[in-house]
């Protein structure tokens, strides 16, 4: 937990790019690590081309914060409705 705080302090004072999708990964392990339950309900990485795919639809540019989160998991599904 402590380097995922040590993570977001660096982004706040202007860490790399690419540095949340460091921390959404850091997250996504330790709920793993944590609740192997939770992390079966996780869905798969967006592609790229469906991030862009959004973005046009919304014409918008995401924050790169967001779209670094879709890189690395793309929301979550109900557990109750894989079955």
């Amino acid at each position: 937990m402590q380097g995922i705080l040590l993570q977001m302090t660096r982004l706040k004072h202007g860490g790399g790019i690419g540095m949340t999708k460091d921390i959404w990964a850091t997250i996504l392990n330790q709920v793993q690590t944590i609740s192997n339950p939770i992390f079966a309900t996780v869905n798969p990485p967006a592609a790229e081309e469906e991030i862009h795919r959004l973005e046009r639809t919304l014409q918008v540019t995401l924050p790169t914060a967001f779209r670094d989160y879709l890189s690395i998991m793309n929301g979550q599904h109900d557990e109750d409705s894989v079955h």
